[in-house]
């Protein structure tokens, strides 16, 4: 009998092993790269695995990948961007370190994230913005790019930001004129001053403790108010401290930020006029009306202009793809970041160049996408790569090591940390606000207060926050506050319009649909613009007619223009409104409800003197925020909007149609829903039609960064005695005892 039994279990382990054998081939399908010879997995915690992929490629080139993987929305971990010096340079385990140290979290994996400046003087300033912890870390005012955003629950989406500022000094705001053109006068968040020009220079923790500015100048100090910060759709309320003149590169609190003003800046003498006690409130809004609630959502954003898989399919070698000047055929090592439809996060780096090992290719960003295909990732991204491609990960004592690197400064890292539980006070100060808006909408809330009421009470009871979630949540009800009776419902957004012919390059229609998608532009121009064209004619009419696809009652119109006569870009002379409930192929059915004249004149006003001698006045090149309220309501189902255009080009980024907001009833607390976790099943949302963002000129990309040589350095990959595949071993176990079983049970019944 024994014999029988043993025969049947060496059977059965010979079939296991060739089905197992089988299996775990089929895992990971890299056919599309070349051949798998070795997979090399480890556990850096239960949540968290590591794995080491051997693969010779279809040039017969041998490639080296890491990759680790965990899911945020299942897990206790989450996807955490974090910069120790914004404004300069640090290695990813430095970055790791501090992250430990100063924010009190636990790091347990991660790598470098953000392209950066390269060039001398700005080396190691991240080219985008992103936000770490719930607050904005570094930006440059006005400038776009696509973002990876995770929420506190792990949700993940990929949207297009850009965010605009307000500096409100005493209740007015600052604006200054640089270059020629005039703009908010805060210009830079967490940035070395000797790169840029000479609007304000923010600077907070997310620099260090002290500034990064390095010519004498003005620097205004400033006291973080009632829990506030720089955060998205938020107001960070201040009190100024001190002025110190003449300064740079000076100290700060943690609970304090400081504006630095160039003593050759035109906002020099309103700088020394401010006295301890003066208030300084800085406004953030996300200008894309469709990544308002997601930006305004988020934990943690991931810089991702080279998105390389787009919805399961891959966007390198088609005409979507934006390399930003990199070889689409140069192997290189690699940072890659993608999502997985139930979640999951998968973040990568590959050897190349034969830096760290011998005979080590690299990937080419076709490879680099095909393997992040492979590991299942319906969204998946190139980060900064070459030199700069770094990997740390926490070993068993609870250190934090690389697992590569190339010994590297760079801009930013993106590590994988642990939530960290919240502190009282913080939950006290929210629930105080939250107490505010009970008591002073006792029966209705405005729909705008509500909103954000809602997401605080959420946040309140949920279980998966961050102490980041609580300061963006602080900042954002002290801003609704603040707004309460000054927002607008547009519902213009999204809809169908027809239009005169536009012209048809940079600054083409895209889809037919950028008048109405919800982004606005700034004076950088980018693709957010539609340009009219008026050619050689004395003067043409041209129009845009939104159809609401219902009649619809509204109180305001807001039309977004840009004005730069330098170039050519003009104010219309006559801007007219027109409304309709009938068919619009009849003009008679169209009733004029506004004709503004006004515009070409506030176009005259902004001559400034020459820039230098002999020279004629300049125009200022500016936004034009056309705003158009009406005495009580209108009804109307098309709304045409008119432009005579007198001048070269006509610019538009945004129509409006506006009513204000709803209020909602408000109910006693017993009846109120229950407030339940946020969803967490949503795959990740990629948003459709988002234009890529323009390149800044003020900006000194590390495009070429993959193209430089590297720094060796040791390789510390976890060992596991041989390449045997644990999960091969588990699941040989686990089916040995299982067919003991069954043959003991057979033969007992026998």
């Amino acid at each position: 009998m024994k014999k029988v039994i043993a025969i049947g279990l060496t059977a059965l382990l010979v079939v296991s092993l060739l089905v197992t054998t089988l299996f775990v081939g089929q895992a990971l399908d890299l056919s599309a790269l070349g051949t798998l010879n070795a997979t090399t997995p480890s556990s850096i915690n239960d949540e968290l695995s590591l794995t080491k992929y051997d693969i010779t490629d279809k040039d017969s080139a041998k490639q080296l990948v890491y990759a680790l993987e965990f899911n945020p929305k299942t897990s206790d971990l989450i996807p955490f961007m974090y910069h120790v010096w914004n404004g300069s340079g640090a290695a990813v385990l430095t970055d790791g370190t501090n992250a430990e140290t100063k924010l009190g979290v636990d790091v347990v994996a991660g790598v470098n994230a953000d392209f950066f400046a390269m060039a001398s003087g700005a080396y190691g300033v991240a080219n985008n913005m992103y936000v770490s912890n719930g607050k904005i870390a570094t930006d440059s005012c006005g400038s776009g790019s696509n973002q990876l955003a995770f929420d506190s629950a792990g949700n993940a989406s990929v949207v297009y930001s850009q965010l605009g500022y307000k500096i409100i000094v005493n209740d007015s705001e600052w604006t200054i004129v640089d270059n020629n053109v005039r703009s908010s006068a805060l210009g830079f968040i967490n940035k070395r001053s000797t790169t840029w020009s000479n609007r304000i220079y923010y600077y907070d923790s997310s620099c260090g403790t002290k500034t990064d500015s390095v010519d004498p100048g003005i620097e205004v100090v400033v006291t973080k108010l009632n829990g506030t910060d720089l955060v998205v759709n938020g107001i960070l309320q201040g009190e100024v401290v001190e002025v110190r003149k003449d300064s740079k590169n000076s100290s700060f609190d943690p609970d304090q930020f400081i504006l630095y003003i160039k003593n050759d800046s035109p906002l020099k003498a309103d700088a020394e006029a401010l006295v301890a006690g003066d208030k300084i409130n800085i406004e953030v809004n996300e200008t894309s009306q469709t990544s308002k609630t997601i930006m305004g959502n988020a934990l943690t954003t991931i810089p991702v202009p080279m998105q390389m898989v787009k919805d399961g399919a891959k966007l390198v070698g088609t005409t979507s793809f934006n390399a930003y000047g990199l070889s689409l055929t140069e192997s290189a090592q690699r940072t890659m970041v993608g999502v997985k439809a139930d979640g999951s996060v998968v973040v990568a780096i590959c050897d190349g160049r034969n830096v760290k090992s011998n005979d080590v290719k690299g990937f080419t960003l076709d490879q680099a996408a095909e393997y992040m295909l492979a590991m299942g990732c319906v969204d998946a991204f190139n980060l900064d790569g070459g030199g700069s491609t770094q990997m740390i990960k926490e070993n068993s004592e609870g250190t934090l090591e690389n697992v590569y690197t190339n010994g590297r400064t760079v801009a930013n890292s993106l590590l994988i940390v642990k939530r960290k539980a919240v502190a009282e006070e913080l939950k006290t100060s929210l629930q105080t606000l939250i107490d505010k808006a009970d008591t002073d909408y006792p029966t209705t809330m405005p729909q705008s207060v509500n909103a954000t009421y809602l997401e605080a009470k959420a946040l309140m009871a949920s279980t998966k926050a961050m102490p980041g979630d609580f300061t963006n949540m602080i900042s954002r009800m002290e801003s609704v506050f603040a707004n309460d009776g000054n927002v607008y419902e547009n519902i213009a957004l999204g809809k169908p319009y027809t239009r005169s012919a536009v012209h048809t390059g940079n600054y083409a229609d895209t889809d037919n649909k950028e008048l109405t998608d919800g982004v606005m532009g700034n004076v950088g121009y980018g693709a957010e613009w539609v340009g009219w064209y008026k050619g050689s004619a004395a003067e043409v009419k041209n129009y845009a007619t939104i159809d609401l696809g219902n009649v619809e009652e509204f109180s305001a119109i807001m039309v977004q223009f840009l004005s730069d006569a330098g170039a050519g870009v003009n104010l219309p002379v006559k801007f007219e409104i027109f409304i309709s409930s009938e068919d619009i192929t009849n003009p008679q059915n169209f009733t004029s409800i506004k004709i503004d004249t006004s515009l070409k004149a506030i176009l005259n006003s902004n001559q400034e003197p020459g820039s230098s001698p002999g020279n004629p006045p300049y125009y200022i090149r500016e936004l034009q925020n056309a705003f158009y309220e009406f005495d009580g309501t209108i009804s109307a189902r098309h709304v045409k909007f008119e432009l005579t255009q007198t001048h070269t080009f006509n610019f538009i980024s945004e129509i409006q149609v506006l009513k204000p907001e709803a209020v909602v009833k408000m109910v006693e607390d017993e009846s109120e829903p229950e407030v339940s976790e946020p969803e967490v099943s949503e795959p990740v949302v990629s948003e459709p039609a988002v234009s890529e963002p323009e390149v800044s000129e003020e900006v000194s990309q590390e495009i070429s960064e993959e193209a430089s040589s590297a720094v060796s350095a040791d390789v510390s990959v976890p060992d596991t005695g041989d390449d045997t595949n644990t999960a091969v071993l588990v699941i040989l176990a686990f089916l040995a005892v299982t067919s003991g079983a069954v043959i003991y049970k057979r033969t007992k019944t026998r």
